[in-house]
């Protein structure tokens, strides 16, 4: 039959204590309880790599929402406003004409509207530019159509000779309208 072992008197826990409970969890604490002294210092006391405790300026000061959302994000409108500087040095013709920056201390109303007359003048400079860019592209479009009519292709041939395949579709026609003098004639018009 099957080996059966004797039931010990009492309980034997093993040489080692893999299956027994652990108690790492429990901070373990030697010298007896800490007195209240020794509890309000801990409250005070600033660890390395955590939180300052509460009560103190420098925790006061990481957790003040407006302070972050100040300097973050007056450090995105600065990176803004320099690249849109850098951008309007490289890109505009009229660069030039902007007032000095010491000319917005010592006359700030003459100083923005010269900047606003300067931006004026480059944004009609690039409306400019792209009219005549959209403009060569419809007198390209009408040399094409003149070079086709001159050598007897037709207008809806497409790019390398190739022939459209939907020539200028509006979409699905509707059904033709019956006639009323068929209707008339139909047999079930005669049964109504």
């Amino acid at each position: 039959g099957p080996l059966v072992l004797e039931k010990p008197e009492r309980f034997n826990p093993p040489s080692h204590g893999t299956r027994l409970p652990q108690h790492k969890a429990t901070p373990r604490h030697y010298g007896g309880d800490l007195t209240k002294e020794e509890m309000s210092q801990q409250r005070v006391r600033e660890y390395p790599g955590l939180e300052p405790p509460p009560g103190t300026w420098s925790n006061w000061l990481l957790n003040q929402r407006w302070i972050h959302l100040t300097l973050t994000m007056g450090t995105l409108l600065s990176l803004a406003l320099y690249t849109a500087h850098l951008n309007f040095k490289l890109n505009s013709p009229f660069y030039d004409l902007l007032p000095s920056p010491s000319g917005f201390f010592r006359h700030p109303i003459a100083s923005a509207r010269q900047l606003a007359d300067v931006v004026r003048m480059n944004e009609m400079h690039n409306a400019a530019l792209v009219q005549a860019k959209r403009q060569r592209k419809i007198d390209d479009v009408d040399r094409r159509a003149e070079y086709r009519k001159a050598h007897g292709l037709s207008p809806e041939t497409g790019l390398w000779g190739l022939r459209r395949s939907a020539p200028n579709s509006t979409g699905p026609t509707p059904p033709a309208r019956n006639d009323p003098a068929e209707d008339e004639a139909s047999p079930v018009a005669a049964e109504k």
